[in-house]
């Protein structure tokens, strides 16, 4: 849905003949987060589709319902419900484990390699 978005935006301002430096000052950003937005690199905000809406004057932009608004809620509404692959929610509850693991192997491991001394006695 992300490329939705980024498509609809680029369609849009070339449409209205804008360069994304153009459209930036236009929104008070910068030319570089528009590319990012155009590349899909960037999460859109609900703000962002909002100022977009109003600048570019779309259907129901006036009602807060206008269409760039309506694809960012498409987008929310999909990234809550996140389709797994079969087995993968099995992973998901071993990655605690596995982090915790690696977390205490790095404290472990250290201590394996001690020698004692033939000083003192003593460990190195």
């Amino acid at each position: 849905m992300r490329v939705y978005f980024s498509e609809e935006l680029r369609r849009m301002r070339q449409r209205a003949k804008l360069s994304q430096s153009q459209l930036a000052n236009a929104l008070g950003c910068t030319p570089q987060w528009i590319c990012q937005l155009e590349k899909a690199d960037k999460t859109v905000s609900e703000q962002t589709a909002l100022d977009l809406d109003t600048y570019f004057k779309t259907d129901g932009w006036d009602h807060d319902e206008g269409h760039f608004q309506r694809i960012h809620k498409t987008i929310r509404r999909a990234s809550r419900h996140r389709v797994l692959l079969p087995g993968f929610d099995a992973d998901l509850r071993h990655e605690s484990l596995a982090i915790g693991i690696r977390c205490f192997a790095a404290q472990v491991v250290p201590g394996l390699f001690r020698q004692r001394t033939t000083h003192a006695g003593r460990w190195i």
